[in-house]
């Protein structure tokens, strides 16, 4: 029963985003017409790292258009895949100042991962994790190599989509 009103709810916050002008409806951010074009490709087959800065709506939602997910990290050995892929394909993007949008949000004052609407059994936060009592639904997580941080969700901000196995 959770699950239906956890994925209700994200459903509902999409919605409310798209009419209230959160999510860009400018042509960037439209599904581009390759996957080459929306992402850099290299051998790995797991990860695509975006090619541009949006918001986290905005990243979901292109992860989704090519049914792929904004990655997760529901466990140490996925955080180090992670890690492993962006120092061998994208060293530039090994600092702690790199941020990317991860598929994680604070939802019913739990943090969830949206490819499985599950709860965080695993952390990996930079310090303790955000206050959510100013703004409980517009926080949303970015990691980088050393973990994770919560910000608002309208920020732009890289993105990493994941090939979720079948």
């Amino acid at each position: 029963m959770q699950m239906n009103l956890v994925g209700l709810e994200l459903l509902l916050v999409l919605v409310f985003c798209l009419m209230h002008g959160n999510v860009s409806k400018e042509p960037e951010m439209q599904k581009q017409k390759t996957i080459k074009d929306a992402f850099y490709i290299d051998r790995d087959e797991r990860y695509f790292l975006a090619r541009k800065r949006t918001s986290w709506f905005n990243a979901l939602a292109m992860c989704r258009s090519y049914q792929l997910e904004l990655a997760s990290f529901p466990n140490e050995d996925d955080f180090k895949a992670f890690h492993k892929y962006l120092t061998t394909y994208y060293p530039q993007m090994v600092t702690t100042k790199s941020r990317l949008w991860i598929g994680a949000r604070h939802i019913n004052n739990n943090w969830h991962w949206l490819s499985t609407y599950k709860i965080f059994t695993f952390t990996k936060w930079q310090g303790e994790p955000p206050k959510t009592e100013d703004d409980p639904g517009e926080i949303c997580v970015r990691s980088n190599v050393a973990g994770w941080t919560g910000t608002a969700c309208n920020r732009n901000h890289y993105y990493i989509c994941e090939k979720k196995p079948n």
